[in-house]
């Protein structure tokens, strides 16, 4: 073992702001990140980043900041596991229950409402009860059916 003070790296090179060159964006965008990663690894001073953006040293601490916090919000844990896929099919099936469930809860709160006021007014339902009866037969005295019209023999 050598005592140098330079350490020996292994594997792949460190590639640092060249990273940015595969991913999406439009050309000004790569330039700017990697303008903000070089002056974050101090390659590149701030002042040098700032003439390059032709921006103030202001600006160029708020750019990065919001650089810094965007990948922070993207790096949060989220759900685990893949999301589920659901068909067109399952998808309108699922309205439709959705809606179901719906009236059903509406025709539910409908029933409770009639049972409390018959609770509380008995008096309602049996004049309303009695109704129905008077108007399906009508007058005692005369009947649905005509009567046969009786001959007098002449």
């Amino acid at each position: 073992m050598s005592s140098n003070t330079e350490s020996v790296r292994r594997g792949r090179p460190v590639k640092g702001s060249a990273l940015v060159e595969g991913l999406e964006g439009s050309e000004h965008a790569r330039e700017r990140l990697k303008l903000i990663l070089d002056s974050m690894a101090g390659k590149l001073a701030v002042e040098e980043a700032c003439r390059r953006l032709g921006i103030g040293a202001a600006r160029f601490h708020d750019l990065r900041s919001e650089v810094l916090q965007a990948a922070m919000c993207r790096l949060e844990p989220g759900q685990a596991g893949r999301p589920p896929k659901h068909t067109e099919e399952e998808s309108s099936e699922l309205l439709a229950l959705k809606k179901e469930n719906l009236d059903l809860r509406i025709d539910l709160q409908a029933a409770r409402l009639r049972e409390e006021i018959a609770i509380a007014m008995p008096h309602l339902l049996k004049k309303k009860a009695a109704e129905p009866l008077l108007k399906k037969t009508g007058n005692p005295g005369c009947s649905a059916a005509p009567r046969p019209v009786r001959s007098t023999g002449t």
